[in-house]
């Protein structure tokens, strides 16, 4: 007789989205980069070398990538992140990790190229120290809120929507930056209103933007990850219905970001940083 898989965490939540969204929030594995970076700033990792990992982060949305490139400074930085762009010496050739070449993650597979090559001088003429980039988006005029964030970050070249987004949530999460955000988030980007489309049958029949106002409501008591320090709000659902749609399509479980994060920090040798992330789920 065949052996039976083991259920993974949150499978037997996938037709609950309110449910499912609420454990994987509890884990951490709803972003347990910021988890990450957050703990490792207490630890004193923030400042100007934490301003570095993001602008590294944003660029190629590699963990472990961004870690080694976050360790120079100035010009240096940017010599290392344009042979990152380029990609024909690897990280192997540097001696700095196993790999043949600089990695990007998925959802950055188009910074590649003359273009991502292009990109990174025009961050270098206008931030000689990288560390400025990050600085200008804190320091941006008024109340700073998404749509201030994401005009600034979409004017550097090869920075999309997507990105933007992510800039303004990992500033508000892990600089403490107060960036506000619109509760309508969900339906403007693709794969949270997918999600939320998914959910809506399961859900009452809601509309996109009844799941999300749902979700908030659901979730209204509960301490905002990594720190704390205020109630879930739409960044959280955003990212709920992102992973739920996933996890329904057979592409995500409960913690499985966080074993790839882990594994991947480990293969670069980023242990002061995997030191300070969540461990996988049970």
């Amino acid at each position: 007789m065949e052996e039976e898989c083991p259920m993974r965490p949150g499978e037997d939540l996938l037709d609950n989205p309110v449910e499912w969204g609420r454990q994987l929030i509890k884990t951490e594995d709803h972003d347990p980069l910021y988890t990450g970076l957050w703990r490792w700033k207490l630890r004193g990792a923030g400042g100007d070398r934490g301003r570095r990992d993001l602008i590294a982060y944003w660029s190629c949305s590699n963990r472990g990538g961004a870690w080694r490139l976050r360790k120079h400074q100035g010009e240096e930085f940017w010599t290392w992140l344009h042979t990152a762009a380029v990609n024909e010496v690897g990280p192997d050739t540097l001696g700095v990790c196993a790999l043949p070449r600089w990695p990007r993650a998925h959802e950055r597979r188009h910074w590649r190229g003359q273009k991502c090559v292009d990109s990174v001088a025009w961050l270098r003429e206008r931030f000689p120290q990288p560390e400025d980039a990050v600085r200008s988006l804190e320091d941006l005029p008024g109340q700073v809120n998404l749509a201030a964030v994401e005009l600034a970050v979409t004017h550097w070249p090869q920075f999309g929507p997507w990105i933007a987004f992510k800039a303004a949530d990992m500033l508000e999460r892990v600089m403490g930056v107060p960036v506000a955000f619109p509760n309508s988030i969900t339906t403007l980007y693709r794969d949270p209103r997918k999600g939320a489309e998914m959910a809506g049958p399961l859900m009452g029949h809601l509309t996109p933007q009844g799941v999300t106002e749902r979700l908030l409501e659901e979730y209204r008591t509960m301490c905002a990850p990594p720190g704390g320090d205020r109630w879930v709000n739409v960044q959280e659902v955003e990212t709920v219905l992102c992973k739920w749609k996933s996890a329904r399509n057979g592409k995500y479980w409960i913690g499985l970001d966080t074993r790839d994060h882990r594994e991947e920090l480990e293969r670069w040798g980023a242990h002061d940083l995997l030191a300070c992330y969540p461990t996988p789920a049970a």
